[in-house]
C-alpha cells in the first residue's frame, strides 16, 4: 500500500501469500507475495524486502517484482509522528508466445500474418520507484503514496505502454 508501512508494527514482521485462482482451467492463475521489514529503534528508520510472482494463463503472462523499502519515523510529540518512505523496485514482465492462436490461423486459404510478430519469448525489465508519507496518531493512520514515478514501459509488443503516475490516499 504505501513504503512509509515498513516497520509500522515496531518490530520484525514477515508476511506470505499465495493465491490459486479458476483452478479448472488447464493453465490456472497463481500468485505468490513474500515481504519482510523490521524497525530499527537507533535509527529510527525501517527496512523492507517485499518479491511478488504471478504467472497467468496458457501463455504464461508472467510479473515479477523485488523491491526495497525504507520508511524514517518523525516525531511531532509524544502521540504523533510522520513516516516518509521511499520504494525502489525491479520489475520484469514475460509472455510465452509458443501456444499463441489466433483468428487468422484458423481461416482457411489464405496466409497468416498476425503470428509473424508473435514468436517465441518477449520480456521487459524496468526499474520503479514510489514515495509516500503517513500521519501516525494514537488512533489514526492517515497518508499518501505516489507510485510508478518512473513511468515504467509495460509493453511487451515493442510499443511504448507507460505506467501513469498514480497517487493514493489511505
Amino acid at each position: 500500500l504505501s513504503p512509509s508501512f515498513a516497520g509500522a508494527v515496531k518490530d520484525s514482521r514477515l508476511t506470505a501469500s499465495y493465491r490459486n485462482q479458476w483452478t479448472g482451467l488447464s493453465n490456472s492463475f497463481n500468485t505468490f507475495n513474500v515481504a519482510v521489514d523490521h524497525y530499527f529503534y537507533n535509527l529510527k528508520s525501517a527496512f523492507g524486502l517485499i518479491a511478488f510472482r504471478d504467472v497467468a494463463g496458457s501463455l504464461n503472462l508472467s510479473n515479477t517484482l523485488v523491491g526495497v523499502l525504507y520508511s524514517y519515523n518523525i516525531p511531532l510529540n509524544f502521540e504523533w509522528y510522520v513516516r516518509p518512505g521511499v520504494g525502489f523496485y525491479y520489475d520484469q514482465r514475460s509472455i510465452d508466445y509458443s501456444n499463441i492462436v489466433l483468428g487468422d490461423q484458423l481461416s482457411s486459404g489464405g496466409q497468416s500474418s498476425s503470428i509473424s510478430n508473435l514468436k517465441g519469448n518477449a520480456s521487459k525489465r524496468s526499474f520503479d520507484f514510489s514515495a509516500s508519507s503517513l500521519l501516525v496518531g494514537p488512533n489514526v493512520w492517515v497518508g499518501f503514496a505516489l507510485d510508478h514515478l518512473l513511468r515504467p514501459d509495460r509493453s511487451l509488443l515493442g510499443l511504448e505502454n507507460r505506467l501513469p503516475v498514480k497517487f493514493s490516499v489511505h
